[in-house]
Parts: C-alpha cells; structure tokens; sequence
C-alpha cells in the first residue's frame, strides 16, 4: 500500500466546516484530512470533505473543550477501527504499534495544536509523518515543538 498526501488547505475542502461547528477545514482539519489519509491507505478512498460533513463524528458549538473535536469512538470508516486515544506521549506505545503491520498512529503535536499521521522513524530519532498541513512528508521532531498525544487504528478488511 502507498500513501496518499492530502492538504487540508486544498481549495476543494478548505472553507468546508467540520461537523457540526463553525470552524473551516483550512484552518482546523489536520485530524481529518489525516485520518482521510489513513483510510486512503487501507483502500478506502475518503476524502477529507466528506468525513468532515459527518456532524455525529465530532463535537458540537457547545462540547467544553471546544468544538470540530473528532469522536473517535464514533468514527465508522470502512478499514479502520480506532482503538485508543492516548493523552501524552507514550514512546513505548507508539513504537510498538509502529512496528505492527496492521497497526496506523497518529501523532497530536505542537503543544497539541495539530496532528500527523505517523510513518516510522528516522535513523536521527525523529519521526517521520505525513503532514496534513501541507500534504508532504515531514519529520516530527525537526518540525513541530512536541509530541502530546496519539490515536491509534487497527487495519480491519
């Protein structure tokens, strides 16, 4: 399988809203268009823009911690089944599902303030992602202040 690297900034979603809030895929979608990446890759061709219009997979306008935040209990997305949401960073975690093939992490970086989707390591101790920014390939560390967190997805058929 090989990676499919999509920018939240593309004009065919970014002025979309994500879910149910008012805020725009443009500035807010890295979780999206990083998890429409992952189910690219596992043979399930979603765009960002349809994910996003999912209103039941994402916090509402009055959720406390804020709005357009993924569900990810409540995503239903034909190859992936989310399996935890870890807060912080788990290094041992993170590696070992890393080396499992059938296993996919995002990585919650920046002081949480974005997300990339994690594709192994570099021979420098960073990581190396596909970041939704942009839609490039970029390493973790080098690029971004910290990693705060992750989500993880088994690869189901």
């Amino acid at each position: 399988m090989r990676v499919t690297y999509l920018s939240q900034l593309d004009k065919r979603w970014a002025g979309n809203n994500i879910g149910p809030g008012p805020l725009k895929m443009g500035r807010y979608g890295c979780t999206t268009t990083m998890i429409s990446m992952m189910a690219f890759y596992v043979g399930n061709p979603i765009l960002p823009d349809e994910i996003a219009s999912h209103k039941n997979w994402y916090t509402d306008a009055n959720y406390s911690a804020g709005p357009c935040l993924v569900l990810w209990d409540k995503l239903k997305i034909a190859g992936l089944q989310f399996t935890s949401r870890v807060r912080g960073f788990d290094k041992a975690r993170v590696l070992k599902d890393l080396a499992s093939p059938d296993m996919l992490v995002g990585l919650q970086v920046n002081n949480g303030k974005h997300w990339v989707w994690l594709l192994g390591k570099t021979w420098f101790g960073d990581f190396s992602a596909a970041d939704p920014i942009n839609g490039k390939r970029c390493n973790v560390l080098s690029k971004y202040k910290n990693i705060t967190g992750s989500v993880h997805f088994k690869m189901v058929k």
